[in-house]
């Protein structure tokens, strides 16, 4: 069984829940933290690690201002048109 736990708003309680129920899940059981801002699911859970993945966003997590040309291309990556 998967169960996964997704949304761009930060603060909704995603980290909150995941360890609840992995934390009561009987064991063996994987957790994986994709937030790629914030993984900090370990911080409430201790676990040993197993494996580590680097995961890659589409579009930048900052902007350099000094590169930008105005395209509006990172505001048709965005799907908050941010």
């Amino acid at each position: 069984m998967r169960i996964l736990f997704a949304s761009g708003k930060g603060g909704a309680g995603k980290t909150t829940v995941t360890a609840g129920i992995a934390a009561l899940w009987p064991k063996p059981c994987v957790v994986a933290d994709a937030d790629v801002e914030a993984p900090d699911l370990a911080i409430f859970l201790k676990p040993t690690l197993t494996a580590e993945r680097t995961i890659e966003l589409d579009v930048p997590v900052a902007v350099d201002a000094s590169r930008c040309n105005l395209c509006g291309e990172c505001i048709e990556l965005c799907q908050f048109n941010a």
